[in-house]
């Protein structure tokens, strides 16, 4: 599988996953941007919803909260922009489905959150898309995994889904204890799907990359902030600084 300039048969990407750490600021972004740059990953992702959407307009506080994290399309058309510039491949997940067309569009690559790894409004979008797709699988069974390459291939193709869908395990817990990383699902998930795998890892730790490494995970995927003392956003607290890589 080729994506992000890497041949994933002899070569391992890492993205950052900024998610909604920005908190709502496209100048935090901009400049945390030419941190991520220094780091080396090999992309950056953020998550793009419309708040109507995601949560009711009766839960005001919720409601209130999603609005000022929501990144609108001309926000993130500046942030691809910037990455354009710093040669930075940048994706996103679409948590609503209105957006699945336009990261298609835009950055050719979409990210399916563990979430809504079964929730068909946004995954048989993603699928009739021209994007590459990159699925987490938290929370899933493995019967779940194996009906989602079934329906990837029906609807793309068997040789076309080898080239284009990666899966990633991943543990749905914020952070997980180590003991819980249960990471023989990333040769059990292969097995069962014949797909490229990999990691998206919550830990803050080393030692589960090294051995999801050594089990045959090609893609990973690391929570990054400024600052993890934040207590503005969770993922914070499981989130890696650019001073950690």
């Amino acid at each position: 599988m080729l994506i992000f300039n890497r041949n994933l048969d002899n070569e391992v990407v890492v993205v950052a996953e900024v998610g909604v750490n920005h908190a709502g600021s496209l100048d935090w972004i901009l400049d945390f941007l030419l941190k991520l740059k220094d780091t080396n990953v090999d992309a950056v992702k953020f998550q793009l919803f419309t708040p109507k959407y995601h949560t009711s307009i009766q839960d005001r506080a919720r409601f209130a909260f999603l609005e000022k994290l929501a990144l609108s399309e001309r926000e993130f058309k500046v942030i691809l922009e910037h990455c354009r510039a710093l040669n930075l491949p940048c994706f996103a997940t679409p948590v609503t489905p209105d957006w699945v067309d336009f990261i298609a569009q835009e950055c050719g690559v979409i990210k399916i959150a563990s979430g809504d790894f079964t929730f068909l409004p946004i995954t048989q979008r993603s699928l009739h898309s021209s994007a590459k797709i990159i699925a987490s699988t938290g929370g899933s069974t493995l019967t779940e995994i194996e009906d989602f390459a079934r329906l990837a291939n029906s609807t793309r193709g068997e040789s076309h889904v080898l080239e284009s869908l990666a899966l990633l395990h991943c543990v749905s817990s914020y952070p997980p204890p180590i003991e819980e990383s249960n990471l023989n699902a990333i040769p059990a998930i292969s097995a069962a799907t014949g797909l490229t795998v990999g990691f998206s890892s919550h830990f803050l730790n080393d030692s589960p990359l090294y051995v999801a490494l050594a089990l045959g995970a090609r893609i990973f995927e690391i929570h990054v902030t400024d600052n993890r003392g934040r207590n503005d956003i969770r993922d914070h607290a499981l989130s890696r600084t650019p001073e950690e890589r």
